[in-house]
């Protein structure tokens, strides 16, 4: 039927604790008007194939989702990351769906939201937390001698109309998308 298996994504993974909580702590409400004030801000961290950020997209996939409650930390200045809770096998995750950056002129501060991230995996007790394995910025802090793991859904595609350009589909470097992306589409 015209399909290609392009591969499995990469994930980075973290271990955060090994013993399984009896629940999940459930996520305090969002606040929909700062994400909208933030999210008129969002710019993609990532080059390549990317779906376009606006938003009305970002309230729509993260703010209004009815099918999983979303949270997000930031610093108002220079980094939105937006995570949901996911109950697996293993314990529960903490999964970094989005991470984008707020000014293009202000560099991440990668140390505060290091903070944020560890203070939130501890608030839900996480058990591990993961997200794209090749995000431009290391979000997580040191993850022992685990490299990207080709775990990740499995990307199939069809050359539907691109001829030629078809083929730089098949490179997962010019790819841009977060694991928000695959969740939806």
């Amino acid at each position: 039927m015209g399909w290609l298996k392009q591969g499995k994504i990469p994930i980075k993974l973290q271990f955060n604790s090994l013993s399984k909580q009896d629940s999940a702590m459930e996520l305090p409400v969002m606040d929909r008007a700062l994400f909208a004030t933030l999210a008129e801000q969002c710019r993609p961290l990532t080059q390549g194939l990317h779906t376009p950020i606006t938003k009305e997209f970002l309230l729509w996939r993260y703010s209004d989702c009815p099918i999983f409650p979303y949270g997000f930390c930031t610093d108002r200045e220079s980094y939105l990351f937006v995570f949901r809770l996911k109950p697996s096998g293993l314990g529960l995750e903490l999964r970094i769906t989005d991470c984008f950056g707020l000014d293009a002129q202000k560099e991440i501060n990668l140390e505060h939201l290091r903070q944020e991230l560890k203070k939130t995996q501890e608030v839900f007790k996480v058990n591990f937390t993961t997200h794209i394995g090749h995000f431009p910025i290391p979000l997580l802090r040191k993850t022992g001698s685990l490299p990207s793991l080709n775990i990740g859904p499995l990307l199939t595609l069809r050359d539907l109309n691109l001829g030629k350009d078809f083929s730089r589909l098949l490179t997962s470097e010019n790819w841009g998308f977060s694991l928000g992306d695959l969740e939806v589409f």
